[in-house]
């Protein structure tokens, strides 16, 4: 057996712009603006314009930002000199992304998409506290019919971790109903047998949304129809708003997702963003 020393695992990576339509013709909307960590941590940036895109999508700026680093910089330096082996040491990794004037398909526009993860470890808990704040949805329309979208990142302030989110739904019947629409379960039925004090999770992933409410701003669309976190669009397809994978350690939030149906097939991803924090051994 080798003995290993004492080192953190950073994750960090953005996407602001990427799809793949399947039909009537195979297109590939390579990502536009995006940002990737290794695993030693680092600063990555990147911005992307329009001017190669397709008709599928268009906007104005696609901006991504990615970096992770211990908080402490004379920590970090002794480090280096093998002098705080085992000892805690905080990181902090942040990633971004920011797209403007988004149209897709020309029909579903957005003034402006963020995403923003924020995870801090403080060098001795499991799991690093992972914060959504800042992200936001802005001005989205579906053919010119403005939308209001209600955001809420407070309670994943609050919990940043799994484990404190999971202790929290299992100790709060108040906010597991206050939650219950914003998450998601793979059970079509609930079950007698089922403890309704346990988060439902799928893959090892709480599976849930930012959106609070979302509502028509003035006159409502006369064909889309609003289920929870998603907008169904005849003739388009389903618009699925901020929705967030939390793992073990990990969160992942993707702020626009389009399942794309006739008369055109595919899917795309706006503001996706992956974030964790583990340290080793």
């Amino acid at each position: 057996m080798i003995f290993m020393e004492s080192r953190f695992v950073f994750l960090g990576n953005a996407c602001g712009v990427a799809g793949h339509i399947r039909r009537p013709d195979d297109v590939v909307v390579f990502a536009k603006g995006q940002s990737s960590l290794p695993v030693t941590g680092g600063y990555s940036k990147s911005e992307a314009n329009c001017q190669d895109c397709s008709d599928v999508v268009t906007f104005d700026s696609s901006s991504t930002m990615a970096s992770a680093d211990f908080v402490d910089r004379e920590s970090a330096i002794a480090r280096t000199f093998g002098k705080t082996d085992g000892q805690p040491i905080e990181t902090l990794s942040k990633v971004n992304a920011t797209v403007t004037n988004l149209a897709m398909l020309k029909r579903v526009t957005a003034e402006r998409v963020e995403m923003s993860l924020t995870s801090r470890h403080d060098g001795n808990d499991e799991e690093p506290h992972i914060s959504p704040k800042g992200s936001a949805i802005v001005g989205l329309r579906i053919d010119g019919y403005l939308l209001d979208i209600e955001l809420d990142t407070d309670v994943f302030e609050r919990f940043g971790t799994k484990s404190t989110f999971c202790d929290e739904y299992a100790a709060g019947e108040n906010f597991r109903q206050n939650f219950s629409s914003q998450l998601f379960s793979g059970d079509r039925e609930d079950s007698d047998d089922e403890d309704d004090t346990q988060v439902p999770e799928m893959h090892g992933y709480i599976v849930c949304t930012l959106v609070r409410k979302i509502s028509w701003a003035d006159k409502p669309h006369p064909n889309a129809r609003i289920h929870h976190n998603h907008i169904h669009l005849p003739d388009y397809g389903r618009i699925y708003l901020a929705e967030l994978l939390i793992g073990e350690g990990s969160k992942r939030l993707t702020m626009l997702r389009f399942q794309l149906g006739s008369p055109v097939g595919g899917s795309a991803a706006i503001g996706d963003g992956q974030t964790n924090g583990t340290k080793l051994p």
